[in-house]
């Protein structure tokens, strides 16, 4: 009964509700609680990890202690009139105590250091917790893939970044990954529309419902969606969705017996700042953030964050090669992030060959600076490969690129002052 009187206190103050803040409540409120009061709590799925539970319960346990410690003083210095005794004994149980709040390293470091050089030696590839990109050359750079940390995907309004995301889950999903979505701009539908159709192989009107089309293509249809089922995704598309709502989400898909490999939110400016408490809508922004990169860390997992870009001024060319200095409302999301990924394009692109480009702007876990160019098939819905298409679709054609030498392909972008010129032999 006190623990649903605790949670409605929770509800009117808008704190958020979880396992977490209950027993901090209890705990404020002097509210003593056994091991099977705990277990009642959280007989459903807890929306917080074990150890951040045991963490707390930990706190609670020394906190209880140093008040007891502060009358244990009182009655010793009454007993006892030598005060520098009854100090450093205080002294000597505070140290212990503070000992116990210091987390016990589970691994030794010799034991640590060794396994990590198993891994640097094998003669084998060993890619752990690493999502391959939908990209040849930004899975070289990213060292295989996409891997723990905060992943950040940006561009100007309707440049391609939905691409990206849709793209990197369909490589994910393919691979046997267990994915998690979340569409605050795009219905669930269209989202499996595209998925289905980079599975099918087809355009993207040839999914829309109409006559004429043949039995071929239908079957292809049907044929995918079987297929895509067969997928561990899940895509949570709503109207409003609370960073809270995110958290609890992950951290229980991550508790599934198929686990969680990866989180896409598309995208982070539109999460609702509901139950966020900041004077600035740069300091919410900045707070969700933070948070995924704190998921991303604990959970040991790459977490994928859209963001819009704007232009410095209204006078901005829409060709000018954007930066992680554009990145929207918060200088944090570009601090918190592992990778940053800016997605370029021609607005006004007439020619018959539709390139963009795919800028790795930050990069932790290697070069950086790099813009890796692509062919842009938006009419099925994403980027490919210059190789792959040049395989595919022009087997005799001269302009094939040698991909011995990657800086051919992948240039430094390390003076980012371009010239007209510049931009013009970068598309051409």
């Amino acid at each position: 009964r006190r623990s649903s009187d605790l949670e409605k206190e929770l509800f009117e103050s808008k704190e958020n509700i979880n396992d977490v803040n209950l027993l901090m409540k209890l705990k404020q409120n002097n509210v003593s609680f056994t091991t099977e009061d705990i277990k009642f709590l959280f007989e459903d799925t807890p929306v917080a990890l074990p150890t951040k539970i045991a963490e707390v319960i930990r706190s609670a346990s020394v906190e209880r202690s140093v008040l007891e410690l502060q009358n244990t003083i009182g009655l010793d210095l009454k007993e006892n009139q030598d005060t520098l005794s009854v100090i450093g004994n205080a002294k000597k149980r505070l140290e212990e105590l503070g000992q116990r709040l210091i987390p016990i390293e589970e691994v030794s470091k010799e034991e640590l250091l060794k396994s990590y050089c198993n891994i640097w030696t094998s003669e084998e590839e060993i890619k752990t917790n690493c999502i391959k990109t939908p990209y040849k050359m930004l899975s070289y750079y990213l060292d295989g893939g996409y891997q723990t940390g905060l992943i950040t995907v940006g561009a100007r309004t309707g440049i391609g970044k939905t691409v990206v995301a849709t793209q990197s889950v369909y490589e994910a999903c393919e691979d046997g990954k267990s994915v998690l979505l979340f569409s605050l701009e795009m219905p669930t539908e269209k989202i499996y529309q595209k998925l289905v159709a980079m599975k099918a192989g087809l355009l993207l009107n040839e999914m829309r419902p109409q006559k004429g089309r043949s039995e071929e293509t239908l079957e292809k249809i049907r044929w995918a969606t079987e297929e895509v089922l067969k997928w561990k995704l899940t895509i949570i598309s709503k109207e409003e969705v609370t960073l809270e709502l995110i958290k609890s989400m992950v951290l229980q898909a991550k508790q599934k017996k198929e686990g969680l490999d990866l989180v896409v939110i598309d995208y982070l400016q539109l999460i609702s700042t509901k139950g966020l408490k900041y004077g600035t809508r740069q300091e919410a922004v900045a707070e969700m953030s933070r948070t995924c990169k704190i998921l991303s860390m604990a959970l040991d997992i790459p977490i994928m964050i859209l963001v819009q870009l704007n232009r410095h001024d209204k006078n901005d060319s829409d060709d000018r090669l954007p930066t992680k200095e554009d990145i929207k409302e918060s200088g944090a999301i570009a601090s918190d992030s592992d990778v940053i990924i800016l997605i370029h394009r021609k607005y006004d692109d007439d020619s018959t060959d539709k390139k963009a480009l795919i800028i790795l702007d930050k990069n932790r876990y290697g070069q950086s600076n790099k813009k890796i160019k692509v062919r842009n098939v938006l009419e099925k819905g994403k980027f490919v490969d210059i190789e792959e298409e040049n395989n595919t679709t022009e087997e005799n054609s001269d302009e094939k690129i040698d991909w011995g030498n990657i800086e051919d392909i992948a240039e430094d972008t390390n003076s980012m002052d371009f010239t007209d010129d510049d931009l013009k032999d970068i598309f051409d």
